[in-house]
């Protein structure tokens, strides 16, 4: 099943048994609180989850056909996917809420995605909260228990701050390419862009973004 790109919300557990986290996010609660803050759906990637959702939710597992209601919140969960499947909905969300696996950590932070991550304090000699503690600079941590209150209460300042930061970064490789190639000229520079198949196209044209276009102007050679 193809799931529509709007602002959906994305939870996995990777292969995991995440009960706890299933738990919480397949609540008409956290589902009110999704829908105030402007986001569409949830789809929850379950895992070897024993909990299946049933709040108002719909199972895609089988890739089947389906008509989506657009007016109305609505609740979808698979198993598994292929990875270049679950990649796909990861880079499709608005933002993902993942248990503390180092995949789907770096899967989403390397996508750009606003991100939330539930350690599951079951786990004994958690390895997960400890990377998840040192990524406290990019991302949300939070545990089953205290995800509500993260999300309700942080989320926007977060999304604030990612937002700030990608500007200064995009702003800085402006400046910084204009301050080594214009040395010694006052002529627009030609630039050739190579875009090839290595997963980073996306981050090249967003750091373009801060180029002056009155100093470079740009040759695209694109291959994959």
């Amino acid at each position: 099943m193809v799931i529509r790109k709007d602002n959906y919300v994305f939870v996995t557990v990777g292969t995991t048994l995440f009960d706890a986290l299933i738990k919480v996010v397949d609540n008409p609660e956290f589902h009110n609180m999704l829908e105030k803050k402007g986001y569409t759906r949830i789809i929850m990637q379950i895992g070897n989850a024993q909990y299946t959702p049933h709040f108002n939710s719909i199972d895609i597992s089988d890739d089947s056909p389906r008509l989506i209601e657009k007016s109305k919140f609505r609740a979808y969960y698979y198993r598994f996917k292929p990875s270049a499947a679950l990649a796909d909905d990861i880079s499709s969300a608005g933002l993902v809420i993942s248990h503390a696996g180092a995949g789907s950590t770096v899967e989403s932070l390397s996508k750009h995605k606003p991100l939330i991550v539930v350690i599951n304090d079951l786990l004994m000699n958690n390895h997960q909260a400890d990377l998840a503690f040192r990524l406290e600079e990019y991302i949300l941590v939070a545990q089953p228990a205290t995800l509500s209150h993260v999300f309700d209460t942080d989320l926007d300042n977060y999304l604030q701050t990612r937002k700030l930061m990608t500007e200064v970064s995009v702003k800085s490789f402006g400046d910084e390419l204009k301050r080594k190639c214009l040395s010694g000229t006052s002529k627009r520079v030609k630039t050739m862009i190579v875009l090839g198949s290595g997963g980073h196209t996306a981050e090249m044209f967003r750091e373009l973004e801060g180029v002056d276009l009155h100093v470079f102007f740009f040759s695209y050679v694109c291959y994959g």
